[in-house]
């Protein structure tokens, strides 16, 4: 809904009003200063360097790959994709690097693996149900 845009037009909200408020009281220099560097330390150094830093180093995904789920994300779902666009680039990591390439998790109690563990079981149970194993 109408707050998917929240985190995109607050800091511009925010910063346009400071600006316009200095603008009207004659120190226009001043109001456009507020408004650029606003923008640039709240918006635009976060979003493109140090969010897809952060996530990369923590999820062990090269920021480029982030970078390229979060405007693919944004292009293909609009606001909400902002969101959806990183976690579908995840899932398709983890499911090639782990299904496709066979590699082992590298925390084996790691939340992740607790769900796959639980995944198989079930398979298990239920093809013993059907008599299929």
């Amino acid at each position: 809904g109408f707050m998917d845009f929240a985190p995109i037009l607050g800091p511009w909200m925010l910063f346009s009003g400071i600006a316009v408020v200095y603008i009207m009281n004659g120190q226009a220099m001043t109001g456009i200063y507020i408004f650029i560097i606003g923008q640039v330390l709240v918006t635009v150094i976060p979003e493109l360097y140090i969010k897809p830093k952060l996530a990369g180093k923590y999820a062990k995904i090269h920021p480029m790959i982030f970078l390229f789920g979060f405007f693919g994300g944004l292009l293909a779902f609009g606001a909400i994709g902002i969101f959806v666009g990183p976690i579908a680039i995840g899932i398709v990591i983890v499911f090639i690097k782990y299904y496709l390439l066979g590699k082992e998790l590298e925390n084996k109690n790691s939340f992740i693996d607790k769900i796959l563990n639980q995944v198989d079981k079930m398979i298990k149970l239920e093809g013993t149900k059907n008599g299929k194993l």
